[in-house]
C-alpha cells in the first residue's frame, strides 16, 4: 500500500470515527469505540473496503497516532472525541494544523484564566490538549495594523 491510500484510508476512517459514524452506519459508544468486525463490514457496504491487515497498517502508521485498538483489538476509536477544542502550546504547529484547510488563523486562548474559571482540559494520547468549548471571553483575535478589532473583543497586542 503506497503512502497516497494510506492516507485516504485514515482521513475516511477520520471522518467515520470522529464526525459521521452514521456515513457508514456505524455506532459510537460514548468513548468513541465500535467494533472492528462492524467497521470492516460497513466499510465495505459503503464501497470503501479495506482488509484487516490494511486497516492494522493504517493504525500503526499513521503519524499522528490518530486512531487505536482496545488490548484485545476487537474495538477501535479515534484517540481524539468528535469535536473538542484542540489546542497547540507550539504556535507554529498551530499554523501548520490550520493551514491544511486554507489560510491559517491562530487564536491565542488564556488558558490560565479559563482553569481557574472552572473549565477542564485533556491531553489526547496524540499529545494535543483538548477542552469542549472555549467562550469568546477568553479568545485574542489576532488583527492586521490599520483594521478594527473584532466588535466587543479587545485586539492582540
Amino acid at each position: 500500500m503506497n503512502p497516497q491510500q494510506t492516507k485516504k484510508i485514515s482521513r475516511f476512517l477520520s471522518l467515520v470515527l470522529r464526525h459521521q459514524p452514521h456515513k457508514i452506519g456505524i455506532v459510537l459508544d460514548d468513548a468513541g469505540w465500535t467494533s472492528v468486525s462492524a467497521l470492516l463490514t460497513q466499510l465495505k457496504n459503503a464501497g470503501h473496503a479495506v482488509s484487516l491487515e490494511v486497516l492494522e497498517t493504517v493504525v500503526a502508521e499513521n503519524d499522528k497516532q490518530r486512531f487505536q485498538f482496545s488490548e484485545d483489538r476487537t474495538l477501535i476509536r479515534a484517540k481524539q472525541k468528535r469535536h473538542p477544542v484542540h489546542l497547540h502550546v507550539d504556535q507554529n504547529l498551530a499554523a501548520s494544523v490550520g493551514q491544511r484547510r486554507g489560510q491559517a488563523v491562530v487564536l491565542t486562548i488564556d488558558t490560565k484564566r479559563m482553569e481557574a474559571d472552572g473549565y477542564e482540559f485533556f491531553v489526547s494520547p496524540n499529545s494535543v490538549w483538548l477542552t469542549d468549548h472555549v467562550p469568546p471571553e477568553y479568545i485574542t483575535f489576532p488583527h492586521t495594523a490599520g483594521s478594527p478589532a473584532p466588535a466587543g473583543l479587545d485586539a492582540a497586542p
